[in-house]
């Protein structure tokens, strides 16, 4: 996604879910040649201006959500909200004594 470009994706799970919920590209189902074919037909017969909407649609989704500057912002966004509300998390952030302990 990061390079922008239409994807076919022939996998399951969360992987095929990310392509198709950015309208970054078209799941076929996976190990089933005809499928794959027909995904590759179907892409090969898009008409530019779709192209490039999925194009850009690929990689604003990457920069977006999924790029390590989008993962430490939302880790920075996170760690400042413990931050801003210590009495609510204070026991979150405290070490909790060990079953010995107890």
């Amino acid at each position: 996604m990061d390079m922008g470009k239409l994807m076919l994706i022939g996998v399951r799970g969360e992987a095929s879910d990310l392509v198709s919920d950015a309208g970054a590209g078209w799941p076929v189902v996976p190990e089933n040649v005809e499928k794959v074919a027909e995904g590759m037909v179907h892409m090969a017969r898009l008409p530019r201006h779709e192209l490039e909407l999925t194009d850009s649609r690929a990689r604003e989704a990457y920069y977006s959500g999924y790029s390590f500057a989008a993962g430490i912002a939302a880790t920075h966004a996170c760690l400042q909200r413990v931050l801003a509300s210590p009495n609510q998390h204070s026991n979150a952030l405290s070490p909790q004594p060990s079953q010995n302990e107890v």
